[in-house]
């Protein structure tokens, strides 16, 4: 885990964020490339078994990159700004444009086959025929990669 927050409900609970992004930056041959990329997300801690557990209580895909947690009452606050700065790129802030989003994919260099930027390049266009099939008219989207 890249634990990046760590809360404790009213009722005693305690919630880590993760960001599954690890290390935290990137390569510095390929942003989009990390050592290990899973799904942002929360977990509960059960600190009565033996060992510890960590379960899982947020879906897949409900952050792009969370950077800190807090409790209110039985209520947890996620702060997620979206993608950080990546060298090289211009950033670009799409959550406070209307009507606009981006698309990250972080590809996990253990998963890569030997040749990687076929299949990036292959998982780009396939992602971006998708979006151009189901996305709403009156949006726009923008593709963010390094293949």
């Amino acid at each position: 885990m890249t634990p990046t927050g760590i809360a404790r409900t009213a009722d005693g609970r305690l919630f880590v964020l993760d960001t599954g992004v690890k290390p935290f930056t990137p390569s510095d041959t390929d942003p989009f490339i990390c050592p290990v990329a899973q799904d942002a997300g929360i977990y509960q801690i059960g600190l009565t078994a033996t060992p510890p557990t960590a379960v899982r209580v947020t879906g897949p895909g409900q952050f792009v990159y969370p950077t800190g947690m807090t409790a209110a009452g039985e209520r947890l606050v996620v702060c997620d700004p979206g993608q950080p700065d990546v060298f090289g790129l211009q950033p670009y802030w799409s959550r406070v444009r209307p009507h606009e989003f981006s698309v990250v994919i972080h590809f996990a260099s253990s998963r890569l086959p030997a040749d990687a930027h076929q299949v990036l390049a292959q998982a780009v266009g396939n992602i971006g025929t998708i979006i151009e099939d189901q996305k709403p008219a009156h949006t726009l989207w923008h593709l963010i990669t390094s293949v």
